[in-house]
């Protein structure tokens, strides 16, 4: 886990190189066999419980893919879903710059949905991504995980998992996920800098901005610890906590801010880890 964190925070240039050269199968989660996605892998155990199941809650056909939390035993069991049978992931023959799909999200206790992706040549990891998302997302919005290679290998197997982090301790009933439409990116040629290079501490831009109601911020920090991501408006009063809680190094940290009871104006997001802080501003259109 922890190399792969730094292939998140790696830099690189990425530049249009091609199609992509394979594809994600049932990667809009349509095709169930047993209460199972086909060519996916999950830790369902039925009957003694089930974490993922097929859901007409749909960003396009009629089913995607539902993960939940359930009480087994007085355990909370945390779903998790995997690309290929028995987790052995997908064929690919380029280099892919990133895989994109839709999601909902509803958090408890603050569990973070986290989506983790692996290049592969032959047995050796030799790139991949991870986007760690810890807010409500209510409506179907697009992710994209860019993946980071180390090397200048092709691969030839991309692996897919979709888990949760636990927001203390335990998981927490209630926390679930929706994922459909998964696709993957363009091939790319890649010019990097080989060396180990550290995470940053960094609040991107929100986007979109202009923004109405809704806008996605990202942003990541240099080692684990306990940050916080806040709105606040012209007059330096609190309106939203997007997050506040522990925070793993070089993994990309997604929030959602929904300024539906909002008026029009002017915001600022601000994050703070380990006593520095960041804030960009934002503007919200209705």
């Amino acid at each position: 886990m922890k190399r792969l964190i730094l292939f998140v925070g790696s830099v690189l240039l990425l530049l249009p190189f091609g199609t992509v050269g394979a594809q994600i199968l049932n990667a809009g989660f349509e095709s169930w066999t047993n209460g199972n996605p086909d060519n996916w892998f999950t830790n369902n155990a039925a009957p003694l419980y089930t974490t993922v199941t097929q859901s007409t809650d749909a960003h396009s056909g009629s089913s995607a893919l539902k993960g939940a939390t359930v009480s087994y035993s007085s355990v909370v069991l945390a779903p998790t879903v995997a690309a290929g049978i028995a987790d052995q992931g997908f064929s690919v023959s380029a280099r892919i710059s990133s895989i994109t799909g839709y999601y909902k999200f509803t958090p408890v206790g603050g569990d973070s949905l986290y989506i983790i992706v692996v290049m592969n040549s032959g047995v050796t990891g030799i790139g991949g991504g991870l986007l760690a998302i810890g807010t409500t997302v209510a409506a179907y919005t697009q992710f994209t995980v860019p993946i980071i290679y180390t090397t200048a290998d092709t691969p030839d197997k991309i692996t897919i998992q979709f888990s949760l982090r636990p927001g203390s301790t335990s998981y927490h009933v209630g926390t679930t996920y929706l994922i459909d439409d998964l696709a993957l990116g363009n091939v790319t040629s890649v010019k990097e800098d080989m060396s180990s290079v550290p995470a940053v501490f960094n609040l991107e831009q929100n986007y979109p901005n202009p923004f109405n109601p809704s806008t996605n911020i990202k942003f990541t920090v240099p080692a684990d610890g306990q940050a916080t991501l806040k709105v606040f408006n012209t007059l330096g009063q609190e309106v939203a906590t997007l997050f506040n809680g522990e925070v793993a190094a070089g993994v990309i940290h997604l929030a959602r801010f929904d300024a539906s009871n909002l008026s029009s104006g002017i915001y600022f997001s601000q994050l703070e880890f380990g006593g520095r802080v960041q804030i960009k501003k934002m503007v919200l259109m209705k």
